[in-house]
């Protein structure tokens, strides 16, 4: 075990964990006086994986329960950094572990746990299921809603080229009609006198603006 976790400290959690009698934590500080400040939560993650490869499975279980649980404790808490995350994770079949997966979601007060990114609240694994559907389908209709006002943004530009195309037409300014169709202007748009803008182009000698030939 790493030298940073106080001798004995793991072995006691693994006992609370697996009597589940976790009123014993209120007295861990007492016990291990090294471990009142906490930092034992904020190791980095090889710290715990060193832990995992000299315990058994169910030992591992009982002692991921112990954690979740120390965290409600002042001075415990450790968010995205919180051991529970890294000892999942090392965890065989963890996210096979629907029980244990509830049992956390249940009693933890920790967002982060067990799965390292966003419970979301939820407090089963069926709930977190449903929540991040909930989450991709109101993401995906914010994508759309973005979608639908960029393309409104776009067809209002080109109306707006395409009504001022015409006088460019008239005033055989070729600079402005090239902007103008680059920015999406309607070479179908139709004048008063019902012609195109691309008819139109061609009577005042200028449709090769339109269709890339040279004049």
């Amino acid at each position: 075990m790493s030298e940073s976790l106080p001798p004995g400290l793991i072995d006691c959690l693994i006992e609370i964990g697996c009597s589940e009698n976790f009123s014993e934590l209120e007295r861990i500080a007492e016990a291990f006086p090294e471990s009142r400040n906490g930092a034992l939560m904020r190791l980095r993650p090889d710290s715990w994986y060193n832990v995992t490869a000299t315990i058994s499975e169910l030992q591992l279980m009982a002692l991921i329960k112990a954690l979740t649980l120390l965290e409600q404790y002042p001075n415990f808490k450790a968010g995205s950094v919180s051991p529970v995350i890294w000892l999942f994770r090392h965890l065989p079949n963890a996210h096979a572990k629907i029980d244990l997966i509830n049992w956390i979601l249940c009693h933890t007060d920790n967002d982060y746990l067990p799965f390292g990114s966003s419970n979301h609240g939820a407090n089963s694994l069926d709930e977190y299921h449903q929540r991040i559907s909930q989450f991709a389908a109101r993401g995906m209709e914010r994508q759309n809603i973005e979608e639908e006002r960029q393309n409104a943004a776009k067809a209002r530009k080109a109306d707006e080229s395409s009504q001022i195309l015409f006088g460019a037409i008239r005033r055989k300014d070729n600079k402005a009609i090239a902007a103008l169709l680059a920015r999406g202007a309607d070479r179908s748009a139709v004048n008063e006198a019902g012609q195109t803008a691309l008819e139109y182009a061609r009577l005042n000698g200028l449709g090769y603006l339109f269709d890339g030939t040279k004049p």
